[in-house]
């Protein structure tokens, strides 16, 4: 099974979430974008059946278990053990939103 880079991967952070720096087939620095909040935005509460498992989330929100990063990273999550948990608000684009303003950059 071949695994494709996750900088040339169309969904990754690394190509939508910022700016990744390569060295020598490594990843460098990584400039994360910040992504800008909307009135649109649904407020969601964490449950149970979701925490400490947000490609859970992003399977059943948005289809993809590959943007847990976005979730995550829409809401300055870093640690999912700590804070992706049952009880905890967060915001959640809508889908149309997510795709066709926050992701509508593409791989070079």
């Amino acid at each position: 099974m071949s695994v494709t880079k996750s900088t040339n991967r169309r969904r990754s952070r690394y190509v939508q979430g910022g700016v990744t720096e390569l060295k020598a087939n490594k990843l460098g620095f990584w400039d994360k974008k910040k992504l800008p909040k909307d009135n649109t935005d649904q407020l969601y509460t964490i449950s149970s059946k979701y925490s400490k498992k947000p490609w859970l989330l992003a399977h059943d929100k948005y289809g993809d278990v590959q943007l847990m990063w976005f979730i995550l990273q829409y809401n300055t999550i870093l640690d999912i053990e700590t804070e992706f948990v049952a009880g905890k608000v967060i915001s959640l684009p809508t889908t149309s939103r997510l795709k066709i303003d926050l992701l509508s950059r593409s791989v070079t």
